[in-house]
């Protein structure tokens, strides 16, 4: 990956808006399609929390919303 796309934030908007890629939810072992991209787009290489309904037939999230996870106390700054 070249310099420019050093972030995971900017690798993945670099991806969505330039190679036709999607923003997904990605969790240890699973990965989820979103259907609000536009929605999504400003989270983009964030830890968040989305809340909506999964169609498990297509493993697709209609999102209802999206918001930033809070840090945990242990990773927190002394």
């Amino acid at each position: 990956m070249s310099s420019e796309l050093s972030s995971e934030a900017v690798c993945a908007l670099y991806c969505a808006k330039e190679r036709g890629g999607k923003f997904i939810l990605q969790t240890k072992d699973k990965v989820y399609k979103l259907d609000a991209q536009v929605l999504a787009e400003q989270w983009a290489g964030k830890k968040v929390k989305v809340v909506g309904t999964l169609d498990p037939k297509t493993n697709t999230i209609t999102v209802e919303s999206i918001e930033a996870l809070a840090a945990s106390p242990s990773s927190a700054p002394r």
